[in-house]
């Protein structure tokens, strides 16, 4: 099976959007905080897609025999602050990566992602982050396997309701 990654189009959205969805009910049993309804999906891909608009993002979707099998989202944004050097404020961001469950270990997320990261070079990009969640076993496996580093920790504390 060969895995084919392009620019996502209008007709693929409805899936992009169930894709998103499937991805937050996933995190959700990391994240009870997660949104699962499909409007919750609708809602962050809006965000999202007004962000790609702005900011010189992309969405891509991968295929297996001509079905959509993942999506990966990319934006081009620059660091805050001035703890990084000028040339290396901006960078490429993976905001959402997802792939069906069938079409796992079967070389779909590093096909998308050696295509997003060819985008960022493209665009003069020096570096590219893709986060996740620090409980996600298959996200912490996955990044360092297609080569990226711990840069941060993050860490939250629940306050009182």
């Amino acid at each position: 099976m060969t895995v084919t990654v392009r620019e996502a189009r209008q007709d693929d959205r409805e899936t992009v959007v169930a894709f998103t969805q499937a991805l937050n009910l996933h995190e959700h049993r990391l994240r009870p905080d997660r949104d699962t309804t499909l409007e919750g999906a609708e809602a962050h891909l809006a965000s999202l897609e007004d962000e790609i608009q702005a900011a010189d993002g992309f969405v891509l979707v991968a295929e297996l025999d001509g079905v959509i099998v993942g999506f990966l989202i990319g934006i081009s944004e620059v660091e805050q602050g001035h703890f990084v050097v000028p040339e290396e404020r901006p960078y490429g961001h993976i905001t959402d990566i997802y792939v069906a469950k069938d079409a796992r270990g079967k070389g779909v997320s590093r096909a998308m992602m050696d295509t997003a990261l060819e985008r960022f070079r493209r665009m003069g990009l020096k570096r590219a982050l893709v986060t996740g969640l620090a409980d996600n076993p298959s996200a912490g496996a996955t990044y360092p396997a297609l080569g990226f580093d711990l840069l941060y920790n993050t860490y939250e504390k629940r306050l009182a309701d």
